[in-house]
């Protein structure tokens, strides 16, 4: 395991040159980002998903109510143990051989039989209050992360001139509002993969969890910005003045942006479909 640690935080691909992690540690005058500041994560994330149980209860669900979303499912199957079991071993679409076969052992009439495989397929698809509830979860959250992101970036000088990426390169210091915003975006998206096993069934639940899995690997290489930064770097070594031109910085950087961006919206237009 040390072995694969050591290769993996090889100093030569993630630092420029004359640069090493002891150089990066924390000090009085600066902070900055360091591993175990991660391990915060995942109980936040469990914290996340409380919350979210509480946010769901006490407040989705009454905008629901006020809003007259009925909380009736569709109508349940007639209990039938022999079409259950077809259902849940077999398959949830009979085809036209099967449903003969079915209606000769039970003595039901071919069309009573798809009419109970139609609600029995019914029954499992949530109630459209569990789907507002979930979706006011969701898009409480991002308005709030996108509304702090916003108010974030308008203090920084570097989202109006891109040279300021480089400066001083890697001694740039975490500040505690964008600790705050990657540890808590990190955080949410560690809650998804927790709730994947409560939340609506989709068709797509597996690639879901990949996917999900994926956004979080993404924030955790943009939290630390070295990756970033080594590939994208006209050199490799430290920017401490101005006197390079940003362009070819700030062109795959914004390319980047925009694919998570984009990423992160199919991801969550995916998630809206139910199964």
């Amino acid at each position: 395991m040390a072995g694969i640690l050591a290769w993996f935080w090889n100093e030569r691909f993630w630092l420029p040159h004359n640069v090493t992690w002891a150089d990066l540690k924390n000090t009085e005058e600066a902070t900055f980002p360091q591993a175990e500041d991660l391990y915060l994560a995942f109980p936040l994330a469990f914290c996340i998903f409380m919350v979210r149980l509480i946010f769901e209860r006490f407040v989705a669900k009454p905008c629901a109510i006020a809003l007259n979303i009925q909380a009736n499912g569709p109508q349940i199957a007639q209990p039938n143990a022999i079409l259950e079991k077809v259902f849940t071993a077999i398959t949830k679409h009979p085809d036209e051989k099967r449903l003969e076969g079915l209606s000769k052992q039970l003595d039901w009439d071919v069309r009573s039989i798809q009419h109970w495989f139609r609600q029995r397929r019914n029954q499992e698809k949530p109630s459209t209050l569990k789907r507002f509830c979930e979706s006011m979860w969701r898009f409480s959250f991002y308005l709030y992360v996108f509304t702090y992101g916003v108010r974030f970036l308008k203090k920084t000088p570097w989202l109006w001139n891109t040279r300021h990426c480089w400066y001083n390169y890697p001694y740039q210091p975490l500040t505690p509002d964008l600790h705050y915003y990657y540890i808590l975006e990190l955080s949410f998206y560690w809650s998804l993969m927790f709730s994947q096993f409560t939340d609506i069934k989709r068709k797509v639940r597996v690639g879901m969890l990949i996917g999900t899995f994926g956004y979080s690997l993404l924030f955790f290489f943009f939290f630390f910005f070295f990756l970033p930064m080594r590939l994208f770097s006209p050199d490799s070594h430290i920017w401490t003045t101005p006197s390079k031109p940003s362009l070819l910085a700030s062109i795959p950087v914004l390319m980047l942006c925009i694919f998570v961006c984009t990423q992160g919206l199919v991801l969550d237009c995916r998630r809206s479909l139910p199964e």
